[in-house]
């Protein structure tokens, strides 16, 4: 009697081990398929966060009062220089990186909140689990350069567009890590139809 109780005993301990080793596969397996996924969404969040911060606020300044990029200087109804007006792209270009550095701010003191089993990148855990925290905090001031172009727009016609191209730097924290994030994009701010021929001398110092 006392074998057949001893031989159920070392069988439940050997279905304990087992379940033990299978448990601690299927939680390393889980941990390791976290990690490569973690990166790429917070990457993913901090992209799309950064660029809803930009785009309100270009939105935002342009909306505010109207701006005047260019002047088109004429002689005898013909164009003899296109000048970039350099005030007015400094005065938005300033406004523009104190609401994107103050948005960031703000936005550093709330937490995103995604569902583990979104975060470990497995379809079937989607949307389910509890949720984990992600911080976003930006790395050093946003880098503000103004890029113009021009390309025909038909007939005696061109199209002359300024943009900004914006640089941030991320860094989005979880409890066990964090990961480096760089947006750099061009944003148009303005986009002007100029009809006559466009001086040379110009177009090839501002194209890009």
């Amino acid at each position: 009697m006392l074998n057949i109780r001893n031989k159920r005993v070392h069988r439940l301990c050997n279905v304990i081990v087992i379940l033990s080793v299978i448990l601690a596969i299927i939680t390393l397996l889980f941990y390791r398929q976290l990690n490569k996924h973690m990166s790429e969404i917070c990457e993913y969040k901090g992209r799309e966060t950064a660029t809803e911060i930009i785009t309100t606020a270009i939105n935002s300044e342009l909306e505010k009062e109207a701006f005047n990029f260019i002047n088109i200087i004429r002689n005898n109804n013909e164009i003899s220089s296109i000048e970039t007006n350099q005030n007015e792209i400094n005065k938005f270009q300033n406004e523009l990186q104190r609401l994107i550095n103050n948005s960031f701010k703000d936005y550093e003191n709330k937490n995103m909140n995604l569902p583990l089993g979104t975060l470990s990148g497995i379809n079937l855990f989607s949307g389910r689990g509890p949720d984990i925290s992600i911080q976003l905090h930006q790395v050093g001031a946003v880098d503000v350069v103004t890029k113009s172009e021009f390309t025909s727009a038909g007939i005696n016609q061109t199209k002359h567009k300024i943009y900004m191209n914006i640089k941030i730097e991320l860094s989005a924290i979880l409890p066990t890590t964090s990961t480096d994030i760089e947006v750099a994009d061009d944003y148009l701010i303005s986009e002007t139809i100029i009809v006559g021929n466009v001086p040379n001398a110009y177009l090839n110092s501002e194209k890009t």
